[in-house]
C-alpha cells in the first residue's frame, strides 16, 4: 500500500512538473514576442561615430528592456524542455532527444547574446561601449539570433512530428511545419525587412505558446481513444 501511495505521489509530482514546464514555455513565447516588438522599433545602426553615439543613447531603453526579456525567455525554456522530453521520449526517443537538445542549444546561445547585447546598454565598471565597436556588437547579436532561428526551426519540425500522438490535434504538425518555414525566412531579417521579419518572429513566439499549452495541459491519446499519459 505504501509503495502504491509513493508511486501515485511521484506520478502527481511529475504531472505537476510537466504542467509547470508547459506554462513556462508559454510565458517564454510571450516574452519572445515582446522582445521582437521592442527590437522592431530600433532603427538600423547609422554609420559614423557621432551617429552611433546618438543611436546608443536614444535607443538604450529599448535595448535594455529587450535584453531583460530575452534573458527571462531563455531561462524559462529549460522547464519546458523537460516537459517535452517527459511527454514524448518513450514514443519518439530520437526525435525528442535531438529536438530538445537543439532547443537547449538555442537557450544557451540566447544567454550569450544577452551578454553581448548588454554591452549596448549597460556599462561595466563605468566603461561604456565605444562607438567604433557598436557595429561589431550588433552584427554579433543578429548573427547569433540567425543561428538561434535555424536551430529552433529544426527543433520545431522534430517536435512537431511528435504531435501526431495528440488525439484531435494532428493539425499541430502542419502548424509546426509552417512555423519552421517562417522561422527560417525570419532568420534573415536584413534581407526581408523589418515588417516581414516581425511577422515571422511572431510565428516563432506563437509556436512556444501553443506547444507549451498542448504539452502541459493536453494528455496524449492512443488510437483507441484511451489516455494513458496524464503527465
Amino acid at each position: 500500500m505504501t509503495a502504491i501511495r509513493s508511486g501515485d505521489f511521484m506520478k502527481n509530482e511529475l504531472s505537476s512538473a510537466v504542467k509547470a514546464g508547459g506554462i513556462t514555455f508559454m510565458i517564454s513565447g510571450f516574452l519572445f514576442a515582446v522582445t521582437f516588438v521592442l527590437l522592431s522599433f530600433i532603427p538600423q545602426l547609422p554609420s559614423g561615430a557621432p551617429g552611433i553615439a546618438e543611436w546608443l543613447t536614444k535607443w538604450r531603453i529599448f535595448n535594455a528592456l529587450s535584453n531583460e526579456f530575452i534573458f527571462l525567455a531563455a531561462i524559462l525554456l529549460i522547464p519546458g524542455i523537460y516537459s517535452i522530453f517527459s511527454k514524448f521520449f518513450k514514443r519518439h526517443p530520437i526525435k525528442t532527444i535531438v529536438g530538445c537538445s537543439l532547443v537547449s542549444m538555442s537557450s544557451m546561445i540566447l544567454v550569450f547574446l544577452v551578454i553581448v547585447q548588454g554591452r549596448l546598454c549597460y556599462p561595466v565598471f563605468g566603461i561604456g561601449i565605444p562607438a567604433a565597436v557598436a557595429e561589431y556588437v550588433v552584427s554579433i547579436y543578429w548573427g547569433g539570433m540567425h543561428t538561434v532561428f535555424l536551430l529552433t526551426a529544426v527543433a520545431v519540425i522534430l517536435i512537431g512530428l511528435c504531435f501526431r500522438e495528440f488525439r484531435h490535434f494532428r493539425l499541430l504538425l502542419t502548424f509546426s511545419l509552417i512555423t519552421a518555414v517562417a522561422i527560417i525566412v525570419g532568420a534573415y531579417p536584413w534581407l526581408i525587412g523589418t515588417r516581414l521579419a516581425l511577422l515571422t518572429q511572431f510565428a516563432f513566439s506563437l509556436w512556444f505558446i501553443v506547444t507549451g499549452g498542448r504539452v502541459g495541459f493536453v494528455s496524449i491519446s492512443t488510437p483507441d481513444g484511451s489516455q494513458p499519459d496524464r503527465g
